[in-house]
């Protein structure tokens, strides 16, 4: 019973902090959710659920919140009638996974086949919210990132080229892009090419910083020995020996919550964090998972 009893004051406290935590929901909006939701890329996020009949299905996740996810099926051979109104399913995002529960809340059928699912999902442990929080908490940092004024950046930064942000965390980006000239005379195409990024976050009592410069991603970490006039000095930062997965899974998350412009701007760091910690892509409703 103590144990019972202990899970439960985890999940309660859990909870409570969830909601310090998340922004309000607009007033006078009946709809408005009690969390905020966040896309994932497509691949991201998988949910795989198993029919009574032993087949696995597999779902794209579209968004995903801690009260629940909407998701995409990826394998069209499942039939509609194969997922119960309550069902388990495994919930993998960046290559972790953890079992969840959950509820059909809403769902849509394309030319006889289930093609959509919207399901809410159910808390029974707190560990389900702890293994969201893992991944929702940097995605809210990332969209939190606002712009600095040149005036409140360091000289370095100054310059019009540079875009620096700070978000909660508190999480700091500061990156530099030099626009790819287009093949017709002097226009320039939406993109540019990244040539220098600096994202800083917190990371269990430190920081942690991911860097990248002429195409090479290095990570650091701050040291507990060095005071805080150091770190903001940017003396405080040691080389990691090794990159950190779970750390690069933070900083995926991070970049995730970027606007749109912004996350493309950072594409080519992105990719390098994926191939780091070997993620799979699903390609579109091929069910076959493809390095990248």
């Amino acid at each position: 019973m103590g144990i019972i009893a202990s899970n439960v004051k985890k999940l309660s406290r859990l909870l409570s902090n969830l909601n310090d935590d998340l922004p309000p929901t607009s007033k006078g909006q009946p709809e408005a959710r009690a969390y905020e939701r966040y896309s994932l890329d497509d691949e991201d996020g998988i949910i795989r659920i198993e029919n009574a009949q032993g087949k696995c299905s597999e779902w794209r996740i579209d968004n995903l919140s801690y009260s629940g996810f909407g998701a995409r099926v990826i394998s069209p051979e499942v039939p509609p009638q194969s997922i119960n109104d309550k069902f388990e399913l495994a919930l993998s995002i960046m290559g972790q996974s953890h079992p969840f529960s959950a509820s059909k809340i809403h769902s849509k059928i394309r030319d006889g086949r289930l093609v959509f699912l919207g399901a809410q999902f159910h808390h029974q442990q707190p560990e389900t919210l702890m293994f969201l929080r893992k991944f929702l908490e940097p995605i809210r940092w990332g969209n939190s990132l606002s712009s600095i004024a040149p005036e409140h950046r360091h000289e370095r930064y100054k310059g019009s080229d540079w875009e620096c942000l700070r978000g909660d965390g508190p999480t700091d980006l500061t990156y530099l892009c030099q626009a790819a000239p287009s093949s017709k005379g002097n226009e320039f195409p939406d993109h540019a090419l990244l040539k220098s990024a600096l994202l800083t976050f917190p990371s269990g009592g430190n920081y942690t910083e991911i860097k990248w410069a002429h195409g090479i991603l290095t990570m650091h970490i701050s040291s507990s020995s060095k005071n805080l006039q150091s770190f903001q000095e940017g003396n405080a930062m040691e080389p990691m020996s090794h990159c950190d997965p779970e750390q690069l899974r933070t900083s995926l998350c991070i970049l995730l919550g970027l606007p749109k412009i912004t996350y493309n701007h950072l594409s080519p760091l992105v990719r390098e964090i994926r191939r780091l910690i070997q993620l799979e892509s699903i390609q579109d409703y091929n069910d076959s998972p493809v390095n990248l």
